[in-house]
């Protein structure tokens, strides 16, 4: 009905828009403010909502992207209807994982195993971002490769399982801070795409693309170097690791923990050899020439 939609809406817009408690205890929880901004949507009906509507304007944009007359836009109106839509979606995620990570539970079943509907939001969230990502990567020149692809499936299992199993504290940190990267990233990944264009079709904008271009370069450069690199792999095993271990025998099911754990590994692992690709890069060692060879990305 016309009034449940507009229920919906509003407890959505609340969450979106409003601070909420950062951390509390199971009973708290159930019976709380939290709870109350999302009993309006599951985390199904959070990631179907999330995918449907992110689908629906990718197509949307492609089709007004591709109407323009400037060449800096018709020429890849998918990449760039993709890259329009990640990097706010990417932004929220940063900063609302973040502001509730900052506030960090005393003990690792507080940290794990405890039920946060924020968390369980955002878990859900993010899998309906990857439920229209994987597809779009696929369908759309210059995205598909197998190592991105691959990444965003297994992100699309883990964040379903951790909304519909495992809503902890840690889904901020996975789900949120390390997305922080993520934004730098795209625009300067849209930047390089939109450099080559304006070189081929001779472009008066060039230079300065080139400029900013260089500049969120070195930006992303250093972001995901303490963000991936250093944070990711840091926090995975000398925090997440050992608190997965402590409380698996707790946990309702012990599977569901290690497959948390063991993603999380093969994530560290994956941040390591792109970390690789951009020092090859940045000596000027070919690492963009190897990382499009190596995954089929042009």
């Amino acid at each position: 009905s016309s009034s449940s939609l507009s229920s919906s809406t509003s407890s959505l817009s609340r969450l979106l828009l409003s601070p909420t408690p950062l951390i509390s205890t199971t009973t708290a929880l159930r019976g709380g403010s939290i709870s109350s901004t999302l009993t309006s949507l599951t985390p199904l009906q959070t990631t179907a909502l999330t995918g449907l509507t992110l689908l629906l304007l990718q197509l949307l944009l492609r089709t007004l992207y591709s109407l323009s007359p400037s060449p800096l836009i018709n020429k890849r109106p998918g990449y760039l209807a993709h890259t329009s839509l990640c990097v706010p979606c990417q932004t929220f995620t940063s900063i609302y994982g973040l502001l509730h990570y900052l506030s960090v539970p005393s003990t690792p079943l507080l940290r794990t195993l405890t039920p946060l509907p924020p968390a369980r939001f955002l878990a859900s969230f993010l899998a309906g971002v990857m439920l229209w990502d994987v597809p779009v990567s696929y369908c759309t020149p210059g995205l598909r490769s197998w190592d991105v692809i691959s990444h965003h499936v297994v992100l699309l299992l883990v964040a379903s399982l951790a909304a519909s199993q495992m809503p902890g504290w840690w889904c901020y940190f996975y789900f949120g801070v390390v997305e922080i990267v993520s934004p730098p990233l795209g625009v300067y990944d849209q930047l390089e795409r939109t450099c080559d264009i304006a070189k081929s079709t001779k472009h008066p904008s060039l230079p300065l693309l080139a400029r900013a271009r260089d500049f969120t370069k070195i930006l992303a450069a250093l972001v995901f170097t303490v963000n991936r690199a250093m944070m990711f792999t840091f926090v995975t095993f000398f925090r997440f690791l050992p608190d997965a271990s402590s409380v698996r025998r707790l946990a309702p099911s012990s599977l569901v923990v290690d497959l948390c754990a063991f993603a999380a590994v093969g994530f560290a692992g994956l941040q390591i050899w792109w970390f690789r690709m951009l020092v090859m890069e940045a000596r000027g060692r070919g690492g963009r020439e190897e990382y499009e060879a190596r995954t089929g990305r042009k």
